[in-house]
């Protein structure tokens, strides 16, 4: 048996690790985002590496400009975030792999859920 949860495509607030002030909506990982890189590309471009991260990372709670400025979420932000901050880059590329596990069970594990 194949079964596919619909609900778990959908992104997920996830509190960061480092500071649980810091919440990110992330979309599990899936093929299509590899679709379009060459065949037998084993490491990403920054080009393709910020695409990425940009699709996988909808938006964020706690991540601010200045004191008491909210950054808002946009892709120029989250290419910003991504090249000063590769500890919520890790993070959302293993949380987003993780959470694309709990898409799709094949087998015995199917049919327990």
């Amino acid at each position: 048996m194949f079964k596919v949860d619909k609900k778990a495509t959908e992104p997920q607030w996830i509190k960061f690790d480092e500071d649980e002030s810091v919440e990110l909506l992330i979309r599990p990982l899936s093929l299509y985002y590899f679709q379009k890189l060459p065949s037998g590309d084993i490491q990403l471009s920054s080009d393709q590496f910020g695409k990425l991260f940009c699709q996988l990372l909808v938006d964020w709670k706690g991540i601010y400009e200045s004191d008491d400025v909210l950054m808002p979420c946009t892709d120029e932000n989250k290419l910003l975030v991504a090249d000063h901050a590769q500890n919520i880059a890790s993070f959302v590329i293993s949380k987003a792999s993780d959470l694309k596990g709990k898409i799709a069970t094949i087998g015995e594990k199917a049919s327990k859920n």
